[in-house]
């Protein structure tokens, strides 16, 4: 049998003309273009389950392996049928595309692929529906990282190809879907390898992560420190990802980023730990040495533990937490009761009642006492002009801007500088 393949791929036109000999030859050139073009690898299977288990432990990282999974999946490719091309989108994203070709007793599997390149807001959506530890964030990025980005249309639009000249039809190959079993999706998926002991440990460790949040939710510095110790002890089980090195970097954002949400959920706006956290994310990137990154989570423990103590906002009501949360995001700019009022979810009389009774301040004085902290933290820490200084916390004039501060702080901003500038 002689068959001719034409590959035809958008925006660019590939015309690729080649004279087979047999379908071994078929599939093999096949493979070989829609690698090349598309750099979605295609493999070629044997029908035996150890040839399909030794594919998936190869392609997928362990700690997204499952062996109820891949036995579903194996128990479905047994029902493909000739000239249909089947579709897999796994609960991690991740896309497979296969074939049956009967002659040669041969699956044909294109991929692991994905649609387009997750973001670590993703990574992180997926591993809470998969009820994984965050610290399977970064790992699950990384591997996304390292798979190609194919439109589905594409991949599609090679198997099309391929099919067409494989068995001399015009007509179009049927699409389906493989999917998931259905109690897959909301499991903890583990490798295959590990025992109940190990299952044991994972969750002893996840119940550590939600102890640590809760300590620095409350500002516990002591109780924090005393979790961190049992946690160090027990993250040698998350998964490798790199050498050492970038291992613990790999932990060390993962602290950074369970620090941050604690913090976040203790009612701290975002102005007070977003710096910190992009701070440190630096910091453990530019670390070249072991034992400073894991210095440095306990260093992180303490300045989160420190913000939660200094800004936390565990006294006001959910309205009053998130109109305080819009003040400080808003506050160099113009603020209007009603503006302020809708981001708290209160009518403007309503809410203007509320944040009276629960703050102290009329809500004009509470505007102007954060515009004068945010002034006298900048006269601290810049050269800047008095005058841009009162423009950028949302003073409008520097002149009120100067009673204000005088009124609140006792001295003027002049003198207010003066007095930290001559300051050990």
């Amino acid at each position: 049998m002689y068959g001719k393949i034409f590959l035809n791929f958008t925006p660019k036109r590939w015309w690729i003309k080649i004279e087979l000999s047999a379908q071994k030859e078929v599939l093999e050139l096949a493979r070989d273009y829609t690698e090349t073009l598309l750099n979605v690898p295609v493999y070629m299977l044997e029908n035996q389950h150890e040839a399909w288990n030794s594919f998936t432990t190869s392609a997928i990282p362990a700690f997204l392996y499952s062996q109820t999974k891949a036995t579903h999946f194996w128990n479905s490719l047994q029902l493909l049928q000739e000239n249909n091309i089947y579709i897999l989108k796994d609960d991690f994203a991740f896309n497979f595309l296969f074939l049956w070709v009967q002659a040669l007793q041969r699956f044909l599997v294109f991929g692991p692929y994905v649609d387009e390149l997750p973001t670590e807001s993703y990574c992180a959506r997926v591993v809470e529906k998969q009820r994984l530890s965050v610290s399977y964030i970064l790992p699950l990025k990384t591997y996304y990282e390292s798979l190609p980005v194919a439109a589905e249309t594409q991949v599609i639009a090679a198997a099309q190809v391929l099919l067409r000249h494989l068995y001399a039809t015009a007509k179009p190959a049927a699409v389906k879907n493989i999917y998931a079993p259905e109690k897959e999706r909301h499991q903890i998926i583990f490798p295959a390898s590990e025992n109940t002991d190990t299952i044991r440990q994972l969750e002893y460790r996840y119940e550590l992560e939600e102890q640590l949040m809760e300590h620095v939710q409350q500002g516990d510095l002591a109780a924090a420190q005393e979790t961190m110790l049992f946690l160090r002890q027990e993250i040698s089980t998350i998964v490798q990802v790199g050498g050492p090195l970038r291992h613990q970097k790999i932990i060390s954002v993962m602290f950074n980023t369970l620090l941050r949400k604690a913090v976040q959920n203790a009612g701290v706006p975002a102005f007070y730990c977003n710096p910190v956290f992009w701070d440190y994310a630096y910091q453990i990137e530019e670390q070249t040495q072991i034992e400073a990154l894991m210095q440095l989570r306990f260093t992180m423990l303490e300045t989160y533990v420190r913000i939660v103590q200094e800004h936390a906002l565990p006294q006001f009501s959910l309205p009053i937490r998130k109109a305080i949360h819009y003040i400080q995001l808003h506050l160099g700019i113009p603020l209007h009761l009603h503006n302020i009022a809708t981001a708290a979810g209160l009518s403007p009389s309503r809410f203007s009642t509320l944040f009276n009774q629960e703050v102290g301040l009329s809500l004009t004085a509470y505007i102007n006492q954060q515009r004068v902290q945010r002034m006298a933290h900048m006269l601290q820490n810049s050269q800047l002009p008095i005058a841009e200084i009162s423009n950028f916390v949302g003073f409008s004039d520097v002149s009120y801007a100067s009673r204000i501060f005088r009124q609140t702080k006792g001295v003027s901003p002049t003198q207010y500088r003066q007095k930290s500038d001559a300051a050990p």
